[in-house]
């Protein structure tokens, strides 16, 4: 399971999906207006995503569907307990009395419960793709299939911004929806050479003539992480690795390797162009 991968995309999606969410509920027209609504929305929702991320890695996400209905659930359950969250932290911003909580935190939890509906697809999503991750694990494969949910995030983060109109001022705070979309884009530019890092590795380890089948059980040089074959080269000089009589090991089919890499490069492509169109409507709404 992409365990570190989904706990960080469900913790960007709820730190920048809070502040967008704020941001809309809010609005405020000059830099001096009050932030305290974006502020507590921003570390709240980052807590409560990171937390509903660990939530779902705590169990095999055995199949798409059950990945996306669990993820569903958890965004409510979760919402909730954002709500309440809020009330703390709104508490502390505004200095509100302790004897009213209680009654607000129970009345926050069934509307944070209900304000979780809009990142909802966010999360079924980043926990789709989790759940189909089926590289082994640590392979060149797995890493593309990994990168893929960090992708999903970002997309989501830039079609996010873009509903969002930008307010004309020139305060850096109120062009949140931009800055939304710029690091949404940067990490789908990061993610997207990273893929072709990975490409170039591919093509540089094709198995030429001097490789042969082999049943050795031992821990592989390369792994591209799709397929159970083991390919051995063998030592022809006093290059070898231990009793084996071998230079190097590689696990796996690499043109299944090959193809998911290029999966994920395209994808990353076109997220990439939505992200880039999301940030251009930011600037024309400017």
């Amino acid at each position: 399971m992409a365990r570190r991968e989904l706990i960080a995309a469900c913790g960007l999606i709820g730190a920048l999906g809070g502040a967008l969410f704020g941001y809309a509920l809010q609005r405020p027209h000059t830099y001096r207006g009050s932030w305290d609504l974006v502020l507590a929305l921003t570390g709240c929702t980052a807590i409560s995503a990171t937390l509903l991320g660990i939530a779902l890695t705590r169990t095999p996400l055995a199949d798409a569907h059950r990945a996306g209905a669990r993820a569903t659930a958890l965004s409510f359950a979760f919402g909730a307990l954002n709500g309440v969250l809020m009330v703390a932290a709104m508490a502390l911003l505004k200095g509100a009395p302790g004897t009213v909580l209680i009654g607000i935190a129970l009345f926050a939890a069934m509307f944070g419960g209900v304000c979780a509906l809009p990142f909802i697809p966010a999360m079924v999503a980043v926990a789709v793709t989790a759940a189909r991750v089926t590289a082994r694990p640590g392979s060149i494969a797995d890493a593309a299939q990994r990168r893929r949910i960090l992708r999903v995030a970002a997309l989501s983060l830039a079609i996010a911004s873009a509903l969002l109109p930008r307010r004309g001022t020139t305060s850096i705070w109120l062009h949140l929806p931009m800055h939304v979309a710029n690091v949404a884009l940067a990490l789908i530019v990061a993610l997207l050479f990273a893929e072709l890092a990975a490409l170039a590795r591919l093509k540089k380890s094709a198995l030429g003539p001097e490789w042969e089948p082999s049943t050795i059980d031992a821990p592989p040089d390369v792994d591209f992480g799709l397929g159970s074959e083991r390919f051995i080269r063998r030592a022809h000089d006093e290059t070898y690795r231990h009793e084996l009589g071998v230079s190097a090991i590689v696990h796996g089919d690499r043109d299944r390797a090959l193809d998911a890499v290029r999966t994920s490069l395209r994808g990353h492509s076109l997220a990439g162009g939505i992200a880039a169109l999301a940030l251009a409507v930011q600037c024309a709404l400017r």
